[in-house]
């Protein structure tokens, strides 16, 4: 799969095109769908705490066999959640 990739500042080169997770839940299929995206070619996973689907993100994580360097985990926080005593 080609994708236009983003140059971030310490020289790397991120893909514009990510897989989101928003609407994963504990049933497996967003395990599979994870496993089944980077096996076609993806390597940008769009993650956010708000979603409470960590585990099933942590789990497919666990089970690829692609180097975790050659990944990009993204994550979004909400505006409240900035302050390090949070």
């Amino acid at each position: 799969m080609s994708v236009k990739s983003l140059k971030l500042n310490n020289g790397n080169l991120m893909p514009e095109i990510g897989l989101g997770t928003w609407k994963g839940d504990e049933s497996g299929a967003l395990v599979q769908t994870i496993k089944t995206a980077v096996d076609l070619g993806y390597r940008h996973i769009d993650c956010a705490p708000a979603y409470g689907n960590q585990r099933e993100i942590g789990k497919a994580l666990k089970e690829i066999q692609v180097p975790r360097k050659e990944l990009f985990i993204v994550s979004k926080l909400f505006e409240n959640s900035h302050r390090p005593e949070l």
